[in-house]
């Protein structure tokens, strides 16, 4: 079911409960995104969320002459 296709309160409700299932951190850095599914059979839940992130290697080297 796409995101528009759920009720305001319960998309609210929804997303409340994913926030404390996200790790900590999440929002920082450069973005994520993520998918939630709910099985509505087993009630099983499962959120799959990928953190997007800039590495930086720094290194100095000093020469005697």
């Amino acid at each position: 079911m796409e995101r528009n296709a759920i009720p305001g309160t319960l998309t609210e409700k929804l997303e409340n409960c994913i926030y404390e299932f996200l790790p900590a951190g999440f929002e920082i850095n450069d973005g994520g995104q993520g998918t939630l599914m709910i099985d509505t059979q087993t009630a099983k839940v499962t959120i799959q969320h990928q953190e997007n992130y800039t590495e930086t290697r720094d290194s100095t080297r000093e020469l005697d002459p």
